[in-house]
């Protein structure tokens, strides 16, 4: 039996509805999830029971190959645990590098950590924070299996991700002149004021598509960030993918944030608000979320029409954050501005640019020296 409850959180100072639902699933334990309306919070509920009454067959199988069982564990333990955008990653990496593999053949009780090294190995070709998440997946899924007695031990354990010492790659950023002939192109571009929102807010795309008129305060000039669009796929029993479009609440506490409207954003967009607050600042002609899909097509005629290569989305996002270290913004302002999860993540990001920073800082303390000597 299920029971349904309406709540309110509230967020940035907005007041947001929520249903959760309790239940005892088809295999006997209690779970909950929580959705934004009654029925989505029952569709995760039957989902849910879906997915497990699709593997109950398997659960009695011993005998698992690698393969078989990391697919379990993944809809098992991962599905509507997770964004939808890390159990994607989750996915893909199943489908691509551990289904068809040769320990993914394997059987679980079979696998040596030889087994796990050689197929990490393969791999020495990708940086290393690609390969430890091939790591990680195997390492989550193997422990899954010795908590269900399927094997005694977990023989990704102790194995050694290759390229921990090599250099990462470098992020894309524009320089200034790039910079200045995007924007330059953007002008009489129907979706504009998205890109200039992209370039000097570094919003995600996902937030930038879901930002409603309501979130934008334009007497504080501030912009409220309590949602994304996602692209959202779920597997049938046989492992086919089948993709919609949905708005998700961010799934770090971080991500929640307001950050400041520059003025010159304010006077493009303030004329264009409607009196329907709910639409979507960036939607289409008829009011739905727009694809990301337009969006990264409408870029890439953007980049050709600045003369400039292709380049992904994300690099408008990077590019905002090197000209505020650039400007000499702190980098604990930056994290709160773009929602790193914590300041880490910001360091080791733009590390290499801070560095670039405090040279530039280190050559004008040369000129001054000798400009007074």
């Amino acid at each position: 039996m299920a029971t349904f409850k309406k709540r309110e959180e509230i967020r940035n100072g907005k007041t947001y509805q929520r249903w959760r639902v309790r239940f005892t699933d088809v295999l006997g334990n209690k779970k909950e999830f929580s959705a934004s309306t009654k029925p989505k919070a029952k569709k995760k509920m039957d989902e849910w029971n879906e997915q497990l009454n699709q593997f109950k067959g398997l659960a009695n199988n011993k005998a698992y190959t690698v393969s078989e069982w990391t697919y379990t564990h993944l809809l098992v333990n991962k599905y509507n645990k997770v964004s939808a955008g890390t159990f994607e990653g989750y996915m893909t990496i199943y489908n691509n590098n551990i289904k068809h593999s040769k320990i993914g053949k394997m059987q679980l009780k079979d696998v040596s950590p030889i087994d796990v090294q050689n197929f990490l190995n393969e791999y020495d070709n990708l940086a290393y924070s690609t390969i430890k998440k091939y790591y990680l997946v195997l390492l989550q899924a193997f422990d899954s299996a010795v908590n269900n007695r399927l094997i005694a031990t977990n023989p990704v354990k102790g194995a050694i991700i290759p390229n921990k010492d090599k250099d990462p790659k470098e992020i894309e950023i524009l320089s200034r002149d790039q910079q200045r002939a995007y924007i330059k192109a953007l002008e009489g571009e129907l979706h504009g004021n998205l890109y200039l929102t992209a370039l000097f807010t570094g919003m995600r795309i996902g937030e930038i598509l879901a930002l409603t008129w309501k979130d934008i305060d334009f007497t504080k000039r501030t912009i409220a960030i309590n949602q994304s669009v996602r692209r959202v796929r779920t597997y049938a029993s046989d492992g086919t993918p089948s993709d919609s479009k949905t708005l998700t609440t961010p799934p770090k506490r971080k991500s929640y944030r307001t950050i400041p409207l520059p003025t010159f954003l304010y006077d493009r967009l303030e004329p264009l608000k409607p009196n329907d607050l709910n639409k979507y600042v960036f939607g289409t002609t008829t009011g739905n979320v727009q694809s990301a899909r337009n969006v990264r097509k409408y870029h890439d005629r953007i980049c050709t029409n600045a003369g400039l290569p292709n380049f992904g989305l994300h690099t408008l996002r990077h590019t905002y954050v090197t000209r505020l270290i650039e400007a000499g913004e702190s980098p604990k302002t930056i994290q709160d501005l773009v929602g790193h999860k914590d300041i880490q993540t910001t360091l080791n990001i733009y590390g290499h640019v801070l560095e670039e920073t405090k040279k530039a800082s280190a050559d004008k303390l040369d000129a001054l020296f000798n400009d007074l000597t």
